[in-house]
């Protein structure tokens, strides 16, 4: 077992050292430069942006939990009090560390879920702020979008793997090949030749998802579940930063209860 909370233990294998090693390599072949018009709202640990353009900031957990991925139980996360402590030890372990921003962005990740920092979405964050270390170690790596790019059912197993064997070099390995996989798959893809192209690209791309939302929406009010299950969604994460927040953004849909954005009671309407 790993000891939840302490930075974990990791052995760099062949395979590890290889697989940086083509990261990099690959990472070399994409333009450096953000596209114009891109914003990726992200911040420094991995907090977001809301509809507002204010920085939501999660709060601390305040009681004990267990540590679940999926509808697996993977043990029971540190007590609340020692939270902020342990959030210290982390960024005092990435400010002085000399390990690959690769390896550091997987022990965020890895961190994020064995502690369950915050009352919900632990994995998201920990996802952003991993995306945050890539981007700092290679701009190309800003296109990599970790909740698309690490599958459920896999990272599931990789992390159980790492209580079986005490360590979390088998979800660093994981971490590793998704991403190259992930980088193998872009190759694959025409690439605009101009950055107003690849702006465009994927504003197109953005406005089919909300207009997706929009088509399967009546004139009633919807919870976000209810909206998720409209376009098919079960990762709340996802549907929020690609379909409920650019609507929101744009004026398509607002809150019953704008003033209280996180009330349970909260639902959703067109604008209409």
């Amino acid at each position: 077992m790993i000891e939840k909370g302490q930075i974990p233990y990791y052995k760099i294998s062949d395979e590890m050292v290889n697989l940086v090693a083509a990261i990099a390599e690959k990472v070399q072949q994409f333009p450096s430069g953000r596209t114009e018009g891109e914003e990726t709202g992200r911040t420094e640990k991995g907090w977001q942006w809301d509809s507002a353009g204010k920085i939501v900031v999660p709060s601390y957990r305040q009681k004990g939990i267990g540590i679940f991925l999926g509808e697996h139980l993977l043990g029971r996360a540190p007590m609340p009090q020692s939270l902020e402590e342990l959030m210290g030890q982390l960024e005092r372990w990435l400010e002085q560390s000399p390990a690959h921003p690769l390896i550091k962005a997987g022990i965020v990740i890895y961190q994020y879920v064995m502690v369950q920092f915050f009352e919900e979405d632990n994995l998201h964050y920990g996802m952003q702020h991993g995306e945050e270390i890539l981007t700092r170690w290679r701009k190309p790596l800003q296109r990599i979008f970790l909740v698309d790019t690490l599958q459920q059912e896999a990272l599931i197993r990789a992390f159980e793997q790492c209580d079986l064997y005490g360590e979390v070099s088998p979800f660093l390995l994981f971490f590793l090949k998704s991403i190259l996989e992930k980088l193998e798959e872009a190759e694959t893809v025409p690439t605009a030749t101009h950055p107003l192209e690849v702006a465009s690209a994927e504003g197109v791309r953005a406005r089919e998802r909300v207009q997706r939302l929009l088509s399967q929406m009546g004139t009633g009010t919807y919870t976000n579940r209810e909206l998720m299950e409209l376009v098919g969604l079960k990762h709340r994460p996802t549907f929020r930063d690609k379909y409920l927040l650019p609507a929101m953004a744009q004026g398509w849909i607002v809150m019953t209860i704008p003033d209280k954005p996180n009330s349970s009671q909260q639902r959703y309407r067109k604008n209409i």
